[in-house]
C-alpha cells in the first residue's frame, strides 16, 4: 500500500508538470510558464511530501536498530506532516461542482463534503488521541489492559469513538495525564465550533434542496390547474407530463439557464458562442466562406441569430406543412428526418378515426418509415434564410438534443450590414435558388441540407447516418 501511494503521488506530480494555467483568463500549455506557476505555488510542498513518501517506504523496520535508527523514527513522525495532502479534497469538490448541472445534485455534493470533512477531522483527531494515549500510563494502559484480538484496531476505533463523541454523545475513555487532558480540553473547544459550523451548514443545504423541490411542486401545481381548466384530452396533458419528466432528467444544458451568463459582457458572449457554434457552422459551405472573408460576421450571427432549443426522445420538432422560419443545426444527440409525413399533433376523435381520412391516415403511421439519422454537426432547412419555405418532412428526436436555431430574419439582419458579407450570401442565394427550381415538381425537395452547391452537400452528407 505504501508503493502505491508513492508510485500514485509521484504520477500526481508529473501529470501536474504538464497541466495547463490560466494566465489573466487564458489557458496557457506552454511548459515554462506551467513550471513557473508552479514553483510559486505548490512545488515545495508536493516535492516534499512525495520525497518523504519514498523515504519513509526505505526505512523499514528491518534497518530500526542500525546506524540509520535515528533517521527512520523522525521519518515515521513525519508522515504526519502528509495530512496536508487533504487540502487537494477541497480542489476535487471544487472542480465536481463546476461540472454539475443540477441545482439538487449540486446540494447532495456539498452535504457529501460537509461529513467527509468530519470524517476526516475525527479520523486525525483519533490518530493523535491514540498516540498521545500509548504514552506512559496513557487512557490506553487503564482502558487496554484486557484487551483481545487485534490489538491496534480495537485501541483505533475506541480512539475513533472518543472523537466523534466530542462532538455528540459520551465516552467511557478519560484523560489519564496532564498532556491527554490538555489535548482533551482543545478538541473539546474545536468540536464546540465544528458542531456549530455542521448544523448550520447542513440546516441551510437542507432548506435549499426543499426550497427547490418546493418550486418545482408549485409549478407543476400551476401547470396541472391551467389543464384542468382548460378540460384538455388526458392523452394531451399525458403527453405533456411526460415531456416535463424528461426534461428534468435531460443532460441539456440551455445557455438562457445558466444565469452567470447575463452579467458577461458582450464581447466575452460573442467569444463563448463563436466557440461554441463554429465547429457546426463552418461545416455549412456559406459560413465557410462567411469565416474566410468576414469572420466578424459568424462571430455576430452566432450572438445575436443564434439561440438553443433542448429536445427529449420522441419529440416532434415540425411537421410536412409547418412554416419554417430558421435553419436548424444539431449541436449534440441524433435526430431522424422523414420525407411527406404529418404528424397529427391532437389526439383525433372517434368520429375522425372512423372516416376515410382517418383510415387513411391509420395505414400511413402503420407503415414503417424510412428516413435519414442526423448526428452532431449535421444541418437542415438552410432553404429558410434564403427564401420563404414550409418543411417538406418530419424531424423527429431520438435521443436527447440540442438544436440550435438560426433566425431567417436575424440572419438577413446581421449579413445586410456588411457589405462583402452580403454579396456572398446573394451568390449563394442565387445558386440555392437555381437549384430549387430546377427541383420544383420532382420529389427530390427536402428539407435537409440541399443548399447552395455541391460542396455544402458533400460535407454535410458525412455527418449524417
Amino acid at each position: 500500500l505504501a508503493l502505491t501511494s508513492a508510485i500514485f503521488w509521484s504520477v500526481d506530480l508529473g501529470v501536474t508538470c504538464m497541466t495547463g494555467v490560466y494566465v489573466d483568463g487564458i489557458v496557457v500549455t506552454k511548459a515554462f510558464t506551467i513550471l513557473k506557476r508552479f514553483a510559486m505555488t505548490k512545488m515545495f510542498l508536493d516535492v516534499s511530501l512525495v520525497a518523504l513518501d519514498w523515504l519513509v517506504l526505505n526505512t523499514r523496520d528491518e534497518i530500526i536498530e542500525t546506524r540509520w535508527a535515528s533517521v527512520a523514527r523522525s521519518a515515521k513522525v513525519l508522515r504526519l506532516v502528509r495530512i496536508l495532502r487533504l487540502m487537494k479534497m477541497t480542489e476535487f469538490f471544487r472542480a465536481v461542482e463546476k461540472r454539475i448541472r443540477s441545482d439538487a445534485l449540486l446540494i447532495s455534493v456539498r452535504l457529501a463534503k460537509h461529513i467527509f470533512t468530519i470524517i476526516a477531522l475525527c479520523h486525525i483527531t483519533a490518530c493523535l488521541w491514540l498516540g498521545i494515549g500509548q504514552r506512559e500510563r496513557g487512557w490506553v494502559y487503564h482502558q487496554m489492559r484486557t484487551e483481545q484480538g487485534d490489538q491496534f484496531l480495537s485501541r483505533y476505533m475506541t480512539a475513533a469513538h472518543w472523537a466523534l463523541s466530542q462532538i455528540h454523545g459520551s465516552m467511557e475513555v478519560y484523560p489519564e495525564t496532564e498532556l491527554e487532558r490538555f489535548f482533551a480540553t482543545i478538541v473539546l473547544l474545536g468540536a464546540f465550533v465544528l458542531s456549530t459550523w455542521f448544523v448550520s451548514s447542513m440546516t441551510n443545504l437542507m432548506v435549499q434542496l426543499q426550497s427547490i423541490r418546493s418550486g418545482r411542486t408549485r409549478l407543476h401545481t400551476q401547470l396541472l390547474q391551467y389543464m384542468a381548466d382548460r378540460k384538455l384530452s388526458g392523452t394531451l396533458i399525458a403527453r405533456i407530463k411526460k415531456f416535463l419528466e424528461s426534461r428534468v432528467t435531460s443532460p441539456v444544458l440551455l445557455a438562457k439557464e445558466v444565469s452567470l451568463l447575463k452579467v458577461l459582457p458582450r464581447h466575452m458572449l460573442e467569444d463563448i458562442y463563436e466557440e461554441d457554434y463554429s465547429k457546426m457552422v463552418y461545416e455549412h459551405a456559406l459560413f465557410y466562406e462567411f469565416t474566410i472573408a468576414t469572420p466578424v460576421v459568424v462571430r455576430n450571427l452566432a450572438h445575436s441569430a443564434m439561440w438553443e432549443v433542448s429536445e427529449v426522445p420522441d419529440s416532434c420538432i415540425f411537421s410536412t406543412g409547418d412554416a419554417c422560419a430558421s435553419m436548424l443545426f444539431v449541436s449534440s444527440g441524433r435526430m431522424h428526418y422523414v420525407q411527406g409525413i404529418r404528424s397529427i399533433r391532437i389526439m383525433p376523435t372517434a368520429a375522425f378515426e372512423n372516416s376515410p381520412v382517418g383510415q387513411k391516415r391509420k395505414k400511413t403511421e402503420d407503415k414503417p418509415a424510412s428516413g435519414k439519422v442526423l448526428r452532431e454537426n449535421s444541418w437542415l432547412c438552410d432553404a429558410a434564410i434564403f427564401t420563404t419555405w414550409f418543411n417538406v418532412g418530419e424531424l423527429t428526436s431520438i435521443s436527447y438534443s440540442l438544436l440550435v436555431h438560426m433566425g431567417a430574419e436575424e440572419f438577413a439582419k446581421v449579413v445586410t450590414s456588411y457589405p462583402q458579407a452580403h454579396r456572398i450570401a446573394a451568390n449563394h442565394a442565387q445558386i440555392f435558388m437555381n437549384e430549387l427550381n430546377a427541383l420544383t415538381g420532382t420529389k427530390r425537395i427536402s428539407d435537409l441540407m440541399m443548399g447552395g452547391h455541391q460542396k455544402s452537400w458533400g460535407r454535410a452528407s458525412s455527418a449524417m447516418a
